[in-house]
């Protein structure tokens, strides 16, 4: 009787302990497969629709990067902001419109990097528009205002009915391991051929 007690005061653990070691399991082969933060570009992309901006780019992917993540933020939603304060500080780039910098953005642009025209050109081959404040370069243009195109805009609404249409700029985190030279102890300039990518799709 005293044993039967003891077995079943011990049984719970039979269950419990499978049930332990399947979730450990797991996490550990989630941690393993995981693409390392070299091993993937995040962009933070603010517009008005997505249509597969992601699946475009990740099946183009360059070398050396397991993963191409788009965090689309819905421009005018009331989590838009929470959305990009969230998620700035792990991601590559970010795109944004003209009108979410303000009047003085001197605060938002001290969390993206200043370039140089002849850096991003020879990083970014092509002729392009750039996003300047007290004399320094911080963001490359994406989307016109004046001519109301852009880059990949068959997959990406840049625009939206009611709505006056603006310029759209893509800034980069200094944190990001992909910058190239644009700054120091980058592990590579993978983000590069990822908006190659970008800037080539069309219908």
């Amino acid at each position: 009787m005293k044993r039967g007690k003891q077995l079943k005061k011990y049984l719970w653990a039979f269950f419990v302990f499978p049930l332990v070691t399947i979730v450990l399991y797991g996490f550990v082969i989630q941690s393993v497969t995981r693409p390392k933060r070299e091993e993937k570009i995040s962009l933070f992309v603010g517009a008005y629709r997505d249509f597969g901006l992601e699946d475009a780019l990740q099946a183009k992917r360059p070398d050396g990067i397991r993963e191409v993540n788009v965090d689309f933020a819905l421009l005018g939603s009331t989590s838009f902001r929470q959305q990009y304060r969230a998620l700035w500080s792990n991601e590559d780039a970010i795109l944004l419109p003209e009108s979410q910098l303000g009047d003085d953005p001197s605060a938002l642009l001290n969390s993206f990097v200043s370039f140089s025209a002849e850096t991003i050109n020879q990083l970014l081959p092509g002729e392009h528009t750039f996003y300047s404040w007290n004399s320094k370069l911080y963001g490359i243009q994406v989307f016109s205002q004046e001519s109301e195109k852009g880059w990949g805009d068959n997959l990406l609404r840049y625009t939206q009915e009611q709505v006056e249409s603006e310029n759209f700029y893509l800034f980069f985190v200094p944190t990001s391991p992909h910058l190239g030279n644009l700054v120091k102890d980058s592990h590579d300039a993978a983000i590069f051929s990822v908006l190659q990518t970008w800037e080539a799709i069309h219908e």
